[in-house]
């Protein structure tokens, strides 16, 4: 998982912070690599790679606004503005 200020490191820049902290993600490690905002990462997959990049925001946003029910009282308690 990958959190950064996008304002601050722009798609190109955590490129180059990736470079530097040796993380390849061809390197298959890795199954899903998670990451704020805009980038380029899945862009350097080749064919028959079969690891992706989720965007935190989009995972977050879909689990804390789906309709709770009582089994997901729980996850209610970490995103407590979708409880109605």
């Amino acid at each position: 998982m990958i959190w950064r200020r996008v304002a601050e490191m722009p798609s190109e820049e955590l490129d180059r912070f990736l470079f530097s902290q040796s993380i390849n993600p061809r390197d298959m490690e890795f199954d899903v690599i998670y990451v704020n905002g805009d980038n380029h990462i899945e862009n350097t997959r080749w064919p028959g790679e079969t690891w992706r990049v989720r965007l935190i925001e989009e995972d977050f946003l879909r689990l804390c606004s789906r309709r709770l029910t009582a089994r997901d009282h729980a996850h209610a308690r970490a995103c407590p503005w979708t409880h109605r």
